[in-house]
């Protein structure tokens, strides 16, 4: 399981589906899910992105949780973190885990987040989706939980 976390100011997230979901400062996460995971990678990396001191305190650079700040989470399914790029021009997506399975684990990945940030919003999992956010540093981390 991979997420790509980035520290924002603020995010937005429009569907195909009309849906919007809107966070202020806090972490976006894309989400890949591979053919192996399970939930309990899920957990741990849930935990692992809750418990992260990403945000600056006062006069000290990382040194805070988005849980100890009170900020928020914005989870995007990301199936194409395992995009394989290494032959032709086509990336294959052959890692990926398959959609029907991936969203039941995406869902629980996004409860364990939540119950953590109860503010904690998401996109529409397997939509199209334009996704507006204004980074914050930049700060970009890539977790993976194997």
């Amino acid at each position: 399981m991979l997420a790509l976390v980035q520290r924002v100011k603020k995010a937005g997230v429009f569907s195909e589906s009309g849906k919007k979901a809107f966070i202020g400062k806090g972490l976006i996460v894309y989400l890949g899910v591979k053919r192996e995971d399970t939930e309990k990678h899920a957990f741990s990396l849930a935990s692992r992105i809750l418990n992260a001191r990403l945000f600056d305190q006062e006069d000290k650079s990382f040194e805070k949780s988005v849980i100890e700040t009170e900020y928020s989470i914005m989870v995007i399914s990301q199936f194409t973190l395992y995009a394989d790029t290494k032959r032709g021009r086509r990336p294959d997506f052959g890692k990926a885990m398959k959609a029907e399975d991936a969203k039941k684990l995406f869902d629980f990945f996004f409860e364990k987040i939540r119950e953590g940030v109860p503010s904690a919003q998401k996109g529409d999992f397997g939509a199209h989706m334009d996704i507006e956010y204004i980074n914050d540093g930049p700060v970009s981390i890539l977790y993976e939980e194997v």
